[in-house]
């Protein structure tokens, strides 16, 4: 009894395509889409064999997995390269960097201050001198530590 006697062209073509976007999603995060293009073009290659469309032979199916992984790379190019272009984050506040307060006393480098934010006492430091009244911006942190800046806007 031969391999393809057990299994059809078709329903292999359908694993490989699911093992394939399977391994793009998990191990590959959507970096590379060479496997989700080949592994979606397996799926539909084999599906349309399956209610014979498209003729089970190995050449027909080496030529369709190619046909609609071009045709799939060309049409969802665009939309699949915006999800790995990097968003404006600038605005975004992570744990404590980006937090913006105002200064109830002068600032200097030589002169740190107390603020007291969600139930800890930080030390406040910061490079320039900064005017009591002025909001600053948490740029950068250490443990009890925040450095400021001033805040631009």
């Amino acid at each position: 009894m031969e391999l393809y006697e057990l299994f059809s062209i078709a329903e292999c073509l359908v694993v490989i395509g699911v093992v394939l976007l399977v391994v793009e999603v998990l191990f590959f995060g959507f970096s590379t889409f060479f496997l989700l293009f080949i592994g979606f073009s397996c799926m539909v290659t084999g599906l349309l064999m399956s209610v014979s469309l498209i003729p089970e032979s190995t050449v027909s199916a080496l030529s369709s997995v190619s046909i609609f992984s071009i045709i799939s790379a060309v049409g969802l190019w665009k939309q699949l390269k915006k999800l790995q272009t990097p968003m404006d984050n600038s605005e975004l506040e992570v744990g404590l960097v980006g937090h913006k307060f105002e200064l109830n006393s002068d600032l200097s480098p030589s002169k740190p201050l107390k603020y007291r934010y969600s139930g800890v006492d930080w030390v406040v430091k910061s490079s320039e001198a900064i005017k009591s009244g002025q909001t600053v911006k948490v740029i950068n942190l250490d443990v009890g530590v925040l450095l400021v800046t001033k805040d631009e806007q």
